[in-house]
């Protein structure tokens, strides 16, 4: 009887444990990443969703054109950051980024393509929660 009731207890124990180290994960990697995508076109350049909390975000850019196309990202904090190489028809590439509130620019750097209209603005707002804009 003695030993049935130290098991369950160190059972109980040991469970206790794991979901102390669950929820301390849990707490510590809540932070989340919001999803930008930019559909590039012939010579468009098209957000979704259009406005952003600030914070980290993965940007995917997604070519849906029939040459080959780029992404260069300014604003505060960011210099010309730019997706490595060319974007082929039918591709896509994933950045994921920190941004602050403010504006970004983002263009396609590929030859005068800026100049023909592809570039956008991006409003990222100051909250985290998506709600809060500045």
């Amino acid at each position: 009887m003695k030993l049935r009731r130290a098991a369950l207890f160190v059972l109980f124990l040991v469970c206790a444990v794991i979901g102390a180290g669950v929820a301390g994960l849990t707490a510590f990697g809540g932070t989340t990443t919001t999803r930008l995508t930019i559909t590039e076109v012939e010579y468009k350049l098209t957000l979704s969703p259009s406005k952003v909390a600030a914070g980290k975000t993965t940007i995917t850019v997604v070519n849906k054109g029939k040459v080959g196309h780029s992404l260069s990202i300014g604003g505060p904090g960011l210099t010309k950051r730019l997706i490595s190489g060319t974007i082929a028809p039918g591709s896509s590439r994933s950045l994921t980024v920190t941004l602050k509130a403010g504006s970004y620019a983002f263009w396609c750097p590929i030859d005068s393509h800026a100049k023909l209209g592809m570039k956008t603005t991006l409003k990222v707002g100051s909250g985290s929660g998506g709600s809060a804009w500045g």
